[in-house]
């Protein structure tokens, strides 16, 4: 089913085709960051066109993450881990590589609003909440690299009321007796160990 025939004519690995159903797709985010990619999903057409044009005009980051989100709103995701097709990082030119994150993206504001809509009861506000608080840390990040501590502490503080991770404290901790410049040699090292 997955990948029967190459495109190329050759076939680097057998594709397991081991899918199941994410019962909850903003848990399931949260507790392995994103895991998916838009070349690699299928939605029925009806529901894509009874879906309102959300995104606003002038806003060109993250656009395939509202939609993620707004889908998971509606249906119950079936995943399948095996990689069906390859996803490039940082291009050069690419919206997602010149995004800097100097302010909360819209795409986790408009995240917030809804998630903040739901009952407290709902399993998915609560994953929900821990993706934007991530965010805002990102955001904090930031902030401190460009010198600005007391936005990162603003940044924190917001992410703070959603949840607090191991990230949160240690953004926490540069803000706090760190600069800027450590926090950038922290991330090339934490980035250079990821890609070794």
């Amino acid at each position: 089913m997955c990948m029967e025939e190459a495109v190329d004519g050759q076939l680097d690995t057998d594709v397991d085709a081991n899918f199941f159903a994410l019962d909850n797709f903003y848990e399931y985010q949260a507790a392995h960051g994103v895991f998916y990619c838009t070349n690699s999903i299928a939605v029925p057409r009806a529901t894509l066109q009874s879906m309102p044009q959300c995104f606003p005009e002038d806003d060109h980051f993250g656009e395939d993450q509202d939609l993620w989100f707004r889908l998971a709103d509606r249906l119950q995701f079936i995943f399948c881990p095996a990689k069906l097709v390859a996803y490039r990082m940082d291009v050069a030119g690419s919206l997602c590589a010149v995004h800097d994150m100097r302010t909360m993206p819209e795409v986790y504001s408009r995240l917030e609003q809804r998630a903040l809509r739901w009952s407290a009861s709902d399993r998915s506000r609560r994953a929900a909440l821990r993706i934007v608080a991530y965010a805002y840390v990102g955001v904090a990040r930031y902030a401190l690299q460009d010198g600005r501590r007391a936005d990162a502490f603003t940044a924190l503080r917001r992410a703070a009321r959603y949840a607090v991770s191991m990230r949160w404290l240690a953004t926490l901790l540069m803000c706090a007796i760190g600069n800027g410049a450590l926090l950038k040699r922290w991330e090339l090292w934490r980035e250079q160990r990821m890609r070794d």
